[in-house]
């Protein structure tokens, strides 16, 4: 279909559903020096398909404790919310939600 309105040279939108979205997580507690290739093993050891794991950084580009984690959507991946510890770190988890974010942007 995508390739069809291309080809006729029309204007489109796409956009994926709610089911096939990635789950957006935020993991707070381990430490800031924490390698991503680390956190991005010991869950897909747990069984999490990982799509992305990035650290947020300070304003001085120093490294912060938070850690963001795109998970694919699959039954499995609401078990993340479960989790206490990571890499031998007590952890919490928190979802992100897209929404709260532009709304606090636009306050």
């Amino acid at each position: 279909m995508k390739n069809k309105l291309v080809h006729l040279g029309l204007e489109f939108k796409c956009f994926n559903l709610k089911q096939d979205r990635p789950v957006k997580v935020m993991i707070k507690g381990l430490p800031a020096c924490t390698p991503k290739e680390d956190i991005n093993f010991a869950l897909s050891h747990l069984g999490f398909k990982i799509l992305a794991v990035n650290q947020l950084l300070k304003g001085n580009k120093w490294p912060m404790p938070l850690f963001y984690i795109l998970i694919a959507n699959i039954l499995e991946t609401k078990e993340i919310y479960n989790l206490t510890t990571l890499l031998g770190t007590r952890i919490s988890i928190e979802r992100i939600d897209i929404m709260d974010c532009t709304t606090k942007i636009k306050l």
